[in-house]
């Protein structure tokens, strides 16, 4: 079911789960979500769900950007879908520099929630004009222009929503109704 997604004046919210290790680069995104608080003057909220030998650094670099970002913290959901339903998420972040099958991705694009990817291959199939996709080898670069997409889109909800509907629709009527699938 399609979850409308409305932007709150004051906050963001955001949303990662996965392994807390190297090759997911949450650091990295700790460092996106500063970025765009200082970019858009908004406060921004951080769900994080996951595990692994990074948390206690992840945790570190939270604290010490507190002036930008609440966030709340679960080791492990058992139903990802449903949890995300009951909160309030705007985007979807998979910084990852290697991926199998990103299922996580395709959950909350599921219910709506556009992503903020990685360009490697399975993110950018996934994301590619649906969300917003930067080139990880080329993070300086690319990321601030990233960050003007999507502040221009929080500007006029009816792109940011634009791309809500494009996620939903992607993974409700493309893949699950796809010839693969039947």
């Amino acid at each position: 079911k399609f979850v409308k997604r409305n932007i709150d004046k004051r906050k963001i919210y955001f949303l990662s789960c996965g392994n807390l290790i190297e090759i997911k680069n949450n650091i990295l995104m700790i460092d996106f979500l500063v970025r765009i608080a200082k970019e858009t003057k908004k406060k921004v909220h951080f769900t994080l769900v996951g595990n692994g030998k990074l948390k206690d650094k992840i945790f570190e670099k939270l604290i010490k950007n507190k002036k930008y970002i609440d966030y709340n913290y679960y080791e492990y959901v058992n139903d990802f879908v449903k949890f995300i339903k009951k909160r309030k998420i705007n985007f979807f972040l998979n910084f990852s520099s290697q991926e199998g099958m990103p299922f996580t991705v395709m959950e909350t694009m599921s219910i709506g929630i556009p992503t903020i990817s990685s360009n490697i291959k399975p993110n950018e199939y996934l994301v590619k004009n649906k969300g917003y996709v930067f080139n990880l080898s080329n993070y300086e670069r690319t990321i601030d222009n990233t960050i003007k997409i999507i502040c221009d889109d929080l500007e006029n909800d009816k792109n940011y929503l634009s791309k809500c509907l494009k996620s939903y629709n992607f993974i409700n009527k493309f893949l699950i109704n796809s010839k693969c699938h039947k």
